[in-house]
């Protein structure tokens, strides 16, 4: 399953294509799990979408 780049711009063709099919993805899930991780076990820790909802609010 391809992950969604939704609002991410690769100018100028910074990066190849294989690095945003297959190595970006990886190191993004392993990031955002790491994150709800912390979240989950910390009172004061937050998630960045977490603060994102609670401020548009």
């Amino acid at each position: 399953m391809s992950m969604d780049l939704t609002g991410i711009t690769n100018k100028n063709e910074y990066y190849t294509k294989h690095y945003f099919s297959a190595v970006f993805e990886e190191n993004a899930k392993d990031r955002i799990s790491s994150w709800s991780a912390s979240a989950k076990t910390s009172k004061e820790m937050r998630t960045l979408w977490a603060m994102l909802r609670q401020n548009a609010r």
